[in-house]
């Protein structure tokens, strides 16, 4: 039996597509490096698969530098991807839980890697946000302002209903709203959430829409961001424009450019403003103890009452008041320029007209 038909059933349990794609990914990267069938690895004993999954873990820990173009090392004659020690975690958590399914047990307790918290990844400004925001194409302006607004992570924002939206977006308009809150419930935990839609998330969400319709035939079902002329319909696609945008738009970035960044912006821009632990909770999605929770009937109301303030404030990455002073910064730019070049002519000209200036 193959790798993929032994994967197939365990790939099948998991609830989300997604998950399938981050579970089968992980378990490619260790076979590209155990070389050998995975029935191999089913059939060892419990005390050979525990050796094997902590030679990988130790030896991706030991392949940091690069050699080639594919960012891997040779090991003791393994090829090693350049891995960090939380992608090496999930790629062992995959495995134990392929081995689970299968009625294998993987033992690590004891020798496996802790969980390292983020310290690499380039810290987003409202600054960097909208320059970011202002060299994207209408579609890539929406997807920016709907991560910006939502908090979510981006499975989650890929998965918008294209249907479910296009009706907020008629309702906000023939109500005359500037903010949309709907409930959600969140896929990976099942925690229920507050989606928010700012105004700048509705105006390019409606801009987007509109060329939507203008070039493809919409279809019952389909979501807002998957279709023939969206490329990024993935998380890597997504963090690979996020990147493209930054370099574009002259961010200086301190560290790697992630899409976790924006998550951790919103959840600090709401800080900011005033929200509580709760309300910020609530809207991003992160679970409320069940003891807590009982006491917190009116959160939404307490949000919709505080959230323009924080969008004013905080959250707004892009106005018509920001589009005016940059054009009028550009304008300021382009006539200081041609005034200093004409004061050079002109210091050019006098010797050879005979012109000499003088005092008194």
């Amino acid at each position: 039996m193959s790798d993929a038909e032994l994967m197939e059933p365990w790939l099948s349990e998991c609830r989300s597509p997604n998950t399938r794609y981050e579970y089968e990914l992980r378990m490619r990267t260790f076979l590209e490096w155990y070389k050998k069938p995975l029935a191999t690895f089913l059939k060892s004993s419990p005390a050979e698969m525990r050796h094997v999954a902590l030679v990988f873990q130790n030896e991706a820990l030991a392949g940091w530098k690069p050699t080639s173009r594919l960012n891997c090392v040779i090991y003791h004659g393994h090829t090693v991807p350049n891995l960090k020690p939380n992608t090496i975690i999930a790629i062992l958590t995959a495995l134990g839980s392929f081995c689970a399914a299968n009625d294998k047990t993987l033992r690590l307790r004891g020798k496996r890697l802790r969980i390292q918290i983020d310290l690499d990844s380039h810290s987003f400004t409202n600054v960097d946000l909208t320059r970011i925001f202002e060299v994207g194409t209408i579609q890539e302006k929406a997807l920016v302002a709907s991560l910006c607004s939502l908090g979510w992570e981006i499975s989650s924002v890929l998965t918008l209903d294209m249907d479910f939206i296009r009706n907020h977006l008629d309702r906000a308009k023939e109500n005359g709203l500037k903010f949309v809150y709907f409930l959600d419930q969140r896929p990976k935990t099942g925690v229920r959430r507050l989606g928010v839609l700012n105004p700048l998330a509705l105006e390019w969400l409606g801009e987007w829409l509109k060329e939507w319709h203008g070039q493809w035939i919409v279809q019952k079902g389909k979501k807002v961001w998957k279709n023939a002329c969206f490329k990024f319909t993935t998380k890597e696609g997504v963090n690979d424009m996020l990147k493209r945008l930054a370099r574009q738009g002259h961010v200086h970035t301190v560290g790697r450019v992630h899409l976790h960044s924006i998550r951790a912006w919103v959840i600090s821009a709401l800080s900011h403003a005033g929200m509580n632990e709760w309300q910020i909770k609530y809207i991003v999605g992160k679970s409320i103890p069940v003891s807590d929770a009982t006491y917190l009937r009116t959160l939404q109301q307490e949000i919709e009452e505080k959230y323009p303030a924080a969008y004013e404030g905080y959250l707004n990455i892009y106005s018509r008041s920001v589009e005016d002073k940059t054009r009028l910064g550009d304008l300021q730019r382009r006539l200081a320029d041609v005034e200093e070049y004409l004061r050079k002519q002109k210091a050019d000209t006098a010797p050879a007209l005979g012109i000499h200036e003088h005092q008194g």
